[in-house]
């Protein structure tokens, strides 16, 4: 029981090990391929926005689009219009 223990110890350290290299990897593979966005030349406040194959980052960035064009537009949900008040059930 105790071999049993160790090589399934083993198997854990070995796939850790292996999950550690592949992510280090591909994340100095994706810092490579991405440059930082720098202004355009003249620098005229144009706003340049980063590309990213990242689906989170997209989504952010789509948040972010809908947020700046509706800036006039209130948040949440219009207010409600006042109940009235309960009134007591005379007998």
């Amino acid at each position: 029981m105790g071999g049993m223990a160790l090589v399934v110890l083993g198997l854990f350290v070995l796939v850790w090990i292996i999950s550690a290299v592949v992510k280090a990897s591909q994340d100095s593979g994706s810092r490579r391929d991405s440059s930082p966005a720098r202004p355009a030349q003249g620098g005229q406040g144009q706003r340049v926005e980063r590309t990213s194959n990242s689906d989170i980052d997209r989504f952010m960035a789509e948040i972010d689009r809908l947020r700046r064009r509706g800036d006039g537009a209130p948040a949440g949900r219009p207010a409600e219009p006042p109940r009235p008040a309960p009134r007591p059930v005379e007998p």
